[in-house]
């Protein structure tokens, strides 16, 4: 072993990232998003259709009633009142701040759901997404605070070089301050429009997951996509779990491994994350780097290219955390890659902290270590606000292995009282591993 681990050190000092070939070989075309939301359109499109329509048709509807339609078509301005316009801009801004967010929110709410699974659509999804209301009004707020914060300390720049200008102008200089001035307007729309995008998405992150409450969560992350996930699905479709089911790509639809229609029907239908594990399952240290890591890209660019789905998760085949954090030329490969996490093995432990760490994310524990029940009883007790002293994020269980181990050790009773404990109360956020890195 020893040996093997010193080839893979002198070997990983010699792979290079191409960023341009990464790009190239990963990085999806429009074709192939275009190619993704048709499919997640196919024989679901009318209920999207009609929401589509309802919420375009009541913002309409809304602008048309309360906007100032005299200030445009009014010819005699004497009799212009002022007030009465100023009344009506304000309720235009209540109705953009308060209402738009409402009906945007429950929008996206479907989208996203429609995005995460292949189940029926109904109605009922679209008029789901009002009941979050005020998480779509206070994330606007919030954006709209930020936006103003920034643009108050832009203003104060900008009127200390208009100061400048103007003294400059003033001195015989105007050809210079009319440059500043001008450059300063650019520079300001510039500004703006780049804050405007680094919080656009907050809407769409939040619709993501409107039920979360960011205290505690379940993570499940299995690996090879084997037969027995077909039992570990039902399980944990019955209690609302969601799992990471960790792929190579090679043995789909080989025996002893899970067909490609098996995966789209029993995995991704049914809002599951499909993972990265390698195309041939070459595990880093006992393959040189290059072929390793080069494994790697195959597997995430044959998976995407299968299922029409960008994946940005992964699962180390046999890789311990103390190997990823001793070579950074993984994680800066990785990264190149457009892999965003990287779960390994080993190390069980129950302070059940967030990766510090996402490209050597540590487990709590393999589901046959000797107390995963007696571990997560303590999870559940947990105060996320209160425990380890000042610490107070997020805290998060997270259980892997294979799920052939269940019937090899005769243990199901594991998985059924851990899902069975987990749903007792609604404290405890079920997600997959790209949810909670996200």
């Amino acid at each position: 072993m020893d040996s093997k681990e010193n080839e893979f050190v002198s070997e990983s000092q010699q792979v290079s990232v191409s960023n341009s070939t990464v790009t190239e070989n990963v990085i999806w075309s429009i074709k192939g998003f275009k190619k993704s939301a048709l499919e997640s359109l196919k024989g679901r499109w009318k209920i999207p259709l009609i929401a589509s329509l309802i919420t375009i048709g009541l913002i309409i509807c809304l602008i048309v009633t309360v906007y100032p339609w005299e200030i445009l078509f009014s010819s005699d301005f004497s009799a212009f009142n002022i007030s009465s316009f100023i009344g009506k801009m304000l309720i235009l801004y209540a109705v953009i701040l308060l209402i738009f967010p409402v009906l945007t929110f429950s929008y996206l709410v479907l989208i996203q759901k429609m995005r995460k699974t292949k189940e029926k659509i109904v109605f009922s999804d679209y008029v789901e997404g009002f009941s979050f209301w005020n998480k779509g009004i206070l994330a606007v707020l919030w954006q709209c605070l930020w936006y103003f914060l920034w643009v108050l300390l832009f203003f104060v720049c900008f009127a200390i070089i208009m100061g400048v200008s103007v003294l400059l102008i003033d001195a015989n200089l105007s050809f210079v301050g009319t440059a500043i001035i001008f450059v300063g307007i650019i520079i300001f729309y510039v500004f703006i429009f780049s804050k405007y995008y680094s919080y656009c998405m907050n809407l769409y992150i939040l619709a993501n997951n409107p039920k979360i409450k960011i205290k505690k969560a379940l993570a499940l992350s299995y690996d090879d996509g084997i037969p027995a996930d077909k039992r570990l699905v039902e399980v944990i479709d019955k209690y609302g779990i969601k799992c990471t089911f960790n792929i190579c790509d090679s043995n789909i639809g080989s025996r002893g491994y899970l067909s490609e229609d098996e995966i789209r029907e029993m995995i991704l239908a049914h809002g599951h994350e499909v993972a990265n594990h390698g195309n041939r399952h070459m595990a880093l240290g006992m393959v040189n780097a290059k072929d390793g890591l080069n494994d790697m890209l195959e597997g995430r660019r044959r998976l995407e290219q299968r299922f029409s789905r960008i994946i940005t998760g992964m699962a180390y085949p046999d890789t311990c955390r103390k190997l990823v954090t001793q070579h950074d030329e993984i994680k800066a490969y990785l990264q190149a890659l457009g892999i965003v996490y990287g779960r390994t093995v080993g190390n069980p432990n129950n302070e059940f902290r967030m990766p510090t760490d996402w490209y050597a994310w540590e487990p709590t524990c393999h589901h046959n270590h000797p107390q995963p029940l007696e571990w997560f009883e303590e999870f559940k007790q947990l105060d996320p606000d209160t425990c380890y002293c000042c610490d107070k994020d997020p805290r998060l269980f997270f259980v892997w292995g294979h799920s052939r181990e269940f019937d090899q050790y005769n243990n199901w009773e594991v998985l059924e009282k851990l899902c069975e404990r987990a749903s007792d109360g609604d404290d405890i956020w079920f997600a997959t591993n790209i949810e909670i890195y996200e």
